[in-house]
């Protein structure tokens, strides 16, 4: 359930901390990512079902690209090769499609503007 996930990673964080002795880190981050009600804001598991429809098309959508846009005239590459492709050239897509969209701010996603008006409510 999300109680239990949500006392589960408290407790991991809390562990990891301890077993370094990083007091100051473990009071950070307890008041601003693992009390109720930041947890709730930022953590996928403090919904009752865990959107793993959206994670599995994640995937998908990006296994999709390397295939037809890269790998389109090879069946069965090698993983040296695939490796290769998905640093040189998947890789820089991607870096340059975040550069466009999230530093440069040149597209807003769509469901910005919902998730803030949410993020609002919550605060």
């Amino acid at each position: 359930s999300s109680t239990e996930i949500h006392q589960l990673a408290t407790q991991q964080i809390y562990d990891f901390c301890r077993s370094l002795n990083l007091l100051f880190v473990w009071i950070y981050l307890y008041s601003h990512w693992y009390t109720g009600a930041q947890w709730v804001k930022w953590a996928r598991s403090a919904r009752d079902a865990i959107p793993a429809g959206k994670t599995t098309m994640l995937v998908e959508a990006h296994w999709r690209v390397l295939k037809r846009v890269h790998l389109h005239h090879h069946n069965r590459p090698r993983t040296d090769y695939l490796v290769f492709i998905m640093i040189s050239r998947q890789c820089i897509r991607l870096i340059m499609s975040f550069n466009q969209k999230v530093a440069d701010r040149r597209v807003v996603p769509s469901w910005e503007h919902e998730f803030r008006a949410e993020w609002r409510k919550l605060n």
